[in-house]
């Protein structure tokens, strides 16, 4: 799941999401909502995260777009355990010789 459908979930007004997890209905359209299927929204860009406009990185890993919750932030949350784990794996390599 992207960050942003994530954003959505926590402060959308329009975001519904039904009781099994598996549609994501925005009110506003009475339709599926558009940022599940990688779309940009017109509604969320306006007034729920504007602040983030044109702040947006793309994933080391990845190459996807990512918001940073910080100015340092290189990975996407989809990617970062899988980062921490591998420098992790090579720290310990490099420790034991």
């Amino acid at each position: 799941m992207n960050d942003k459908l994530n954003i959505a979930k926590k402060e959308c007004c329009h975001f519904f999401e039904d009781y099994n997890g598996e549609r994501n209905i925005c009110l506003l359209i009475e339709k599926p909502c558009v940022l599940s299927q990688g779309l940009n929204c017109t509604y969320f860009k306006s007034s729920v995260r504007p602040d983030h406009e044109g702040k947006t990185k793309k994933c080391k890993r990845c190459n996807n777009d990512f918001i940073p919750d910080y100015p340092q932030e290189k990975y996407c949350t989809k990617c970062k355990p899988i980062i921490k784990k591998e420098k992790a794996r090579l720290r310990k390599q490099k420790q034991r010789g």
